[in-house]
């Protein structure tokens, strides 16, 4: 995501609280190969859905910059 490149990801663990389907990345089930093949297809033919992905990755990773979530822990515990 840092590199503005699209993802594609299985549905499982805390993978979907980083990367939101449809938004910043596309989410397959865990397990099934056809969702996975779909969904890389699905980027392969359409150049504008990898930069609009990509972009949007790009912009999301950058809220876990780990200064800013220094700066923001901090804050939240009154330092």
């Amino acid at each position: 995501m840092a590199a503005s490149l699209p993802i594609v990801a299985a549905r499982a663990a805390a993978v979907p609280e980083l990367v939101v389907d449809g938004e910043s990345g596309i989410l397959v089930p865990p397990g099934d190969p056809e969702a996975l093949a779909a969904a890389l297809g699905r980027l392969l033919r359409d150049p504008a859905e990898r930069r609009r992905l990509g972009d949007r990755g790009r912009r999301r990773v950058a809220s876990y910059d780990a200064p800013l979530v220094a700066s923001l822990f901090l804050e939240a515990i009154g330092l």
